[in-house]
């Protein structure tokens, strides 16, 4: 119970609560955009709202395939060393649990804004085996903040790393 109610604490900030909103907004205009998937569910419409931390920001319905898979966006300001801890370990049990019926993947921005990040980072939880990447081996997850990500590129992120 301590673990919980020290991320809450932690994700409170109402300054980065809106960092992480705007990111959400970037993701969904830029990158998940509904020109290729529908919206099934959001975790939170307001920035500020506690509670559901351990559920995805999105699901996303496949327009092309019919597929549906969950999206998680998160923001960090700057890429710390010698790992980034891109979630708790709570979070990271619960979206293998997830994973092993519906796909879940994950975005990272970072950078000084939100919603012009410098870096975005794609890669599928199915890949990973812990909640944090080596800083050196992140860039292999890079992607470009322009990308709008389709249906092929879902399904090739899976197969690869």
């Amino acid at each position: 119970m301590q673990r919980v109610q020290t991320v809450i604490r932690k994700t409170a900030d109402p300054d980065t609560c809106i960092k992480h909103y705007q990111f959400e907004i970037f993701v969904r205009q830029k990158l998940l955009t509904s020109a290729h998937y529908d919206l099934l569910l959001k975790k939170s419409d307001a920035p500020g709202i506690p509670g559901g931390f351990v559920e995805p920001h999105f699901k996303l319905f496949a327009r092309y395939s019919g597929n549906v898979f969950y999206a998680d966006a998160k923001y960090l300001p700057r890429i710390s060393r010698p790992s980034i801890e891109w979630c708790n370990p709570f979070e990271f049990h619960r979206y293998q649990e997830l994973d092993s019926a519906t796909p879940v993947y994950i975005l990272i921005g970072e950078g000084p804004q939100p919603v012009a990040p410098r870096h975005v980072f794609f890669f599928p939880v199915k890949n990973l085996r812990t909640n944090r990447i080596l800083s050196a081996n992140i860039m292999k997850y890079s992607i470009s903040a322009t990308a709008d990500i389709d249906e092929a590129y879902l399904l090739k992120s899976r197969l690869s790393y």
